[in-house]
């Protein structure tokens, strides 16, 4: 897309959602629906353009790694699906002029009728805009990429009032200990059901979650593994450059979006050795990962060092302001494509290791510290002994060492084990298995 159409679009987009308000105070649905319609962009990666087999057309809402879910399947398997992608910015809008901040993804069931009766008013309103949709649009599904978004949970039940299949690729599938057994209470105590057709998931492990806490019955979800992943293990084919290395930047405490939803007394249930009364905070190990590379870099100048930031967590001003000409900050964007160069990657935590593993690339989990049982609960279950670093002199000399030693050939049993548990992708078909979900889904 060139610039001066991106700019158009944005120009649009933010006109949109000045005057959007205006349509739904006066419940002017016809043009509630043009300002949505204007605001549709196919999803080129995997548009089709139309044969005479009849058309089937989706409305993704979209979200990064859900999207790259889906255009990582359907760019290889779509035959006949029209795939349009709407701005998410515009349905909260919708969602905020009826029910403001008052909910929360994870805490979405209320006690309070004022609420509860905008709820309904929010639902009703969508609903008249869905039935333009099926008439004037000919809308047949709608993808979302996570069953609990707060503006997407009347949607869901709208949709089936007017006929439109809302189905889900829940991409929320990868937590440590602590949060996989508040997830499983949150489900099922402050969530609701879930009021679309069907749900496809990335393992095993949380379609268990979500059945066992009554979201949703067992015959509506499926396991589809992490589609992906699938170019991640396509990566693995690949010869990358010995001497680019890329550090997924460490998250503080992904913890903390739970602490301010739910009290400290509510979240101590579910974590051991409570009465420590500790703080989780992995600022220590970012700081010394970053000394360590930028050290490494000066005194190493023919490798190519990433710093890869997450929008909103991290900022070019986290790292040193003379920072040596072999070294680049990245910020935002899909992780995963940098693995397709990058011969070593250094991730925590995250589930950019999960997708290194499965392109072969060597893997360095740094910890400089023995990890506590308390801390523990708080880390995912990724601690095989030769990914992890335990000195900073350790640090150093395993990036020198993996730099020269050829791509590993195959995944290890408990590589597998690992990525099965998390991922449910150890062999790169969850595009093709996402793919069947979607045809049986919408042939129902």
């Amino acid at each position: 897309m060139s610039i001066l159409k991106k700019k158009i679009n944005f120009l649009i987009l933010l006109i949109s959602s000045k005057i959007i308000k205006l349509t739904i105070a006066f419940k002017a649905y016809v043009f509630c629906y043009i300002i949505l319609f204007i605001n549709i962009r196919k999803i080129k990666k995997i548009y089709k353009k139309k044969s005479n087999k009849k058309q089937i057309k989706i409305l993704v809402f979209s979200k990064s790694g859900g999207l790259d879910d889906l255009i990582s399947s359907q760019k290889v398997y779509n035959k006949n699906i029209q795939y349009y992608v709407i701005p998410r910015l515009l349905t909260r809008k919708i969602f905020n002029f009826f029910l403001e901040e008052n909910l929360n993804d994870y805490k979405y069931l209320s006690n309070n009728s004022s609420i509860n009766k905008k709820k309904l008013l929010y639902r009703n309103f969508i609903i008249e805009i869905l039935k333009i949709f099926k008439t004037s649009f000919k809308l047949n599904a709608i993808i979302s990429f996570n069953l609990l978004y707060k503006s997407d949970r009347e949607i869901q039940y709208a949709a089936r009032h007017v006929g439109i299949k809302f189905l889900v690729i829940q991409k929320e599938c990868v937590n440590p200990p602590v949060e996989e057994k508040i997830f499983e209470n949150i489900y099922k105590n402050h969530s609701g059901k879930f009021y679309g057709e069907k749900v496809a998931t990335y393992s095993k492990a949380e379609k268990d979650r979500l059945v066992k806490s009554g979201i949703i019955v067992s015959k509506d979800i499926e396991v589809v593994g992490c589609p992906r992943l699938d170019l991640a293990f396509e990566y693995g084919k690949i010869k990358p450059n010995n001497k680019q290395i890329t550090y997924y930047m460490i998250e503080n405490d992904r913890f903390d979006f739970l602490k301010g939803l739910y009290s400290k007394k509510y979240l101590n249930n579910f974590i051991k050795f409570r009465n420590k009364n500790k703080k989780i905070s992995w600022k220590y190990l970012d700081n010394i990962v970053s000394k360590n590379l930028i050290l490494f870099a000066k005194k190493n100048p023919s490798y190519k060092i990433i710093f890869k930031g997450k929008t909103g967590v991290h900022t070019r001003d986290q790292l040193s302001k003379d920072l040596p000409k072999n070294c680049e900050y990245v910020d935002g964007g899909p992780g995963h494509k940098l693995l397709k160069t990058s011969k070593i990657v250094i991730g925590f935590n995250s589930t950019v290791v999960l997708e290194a593993i499965a392109a072969r690339r060597d893997v360095l989990i740094p910890q400089f510290k023995k990890i506590d049982n308390f801390t523990k609960q708080f880390l995912l279950k990724i601690n095989l002994d030769k990914f992890l670093v335990k000195s900073e002199k350790d640090f150093l000399n395993k990036l020198k060492f993996f730099s020269s030693k050829k791509i590993k050939k195959k995944l290890s049993n408990k590589e597998k084990e690992i990525l099965s548990y998390y991922l449910g992708n150890i062999d790169g078909s969850s595009g093709k298995k996402l793919n069947d979900f979607l045809l049986e889904s919408l042939n129902k």
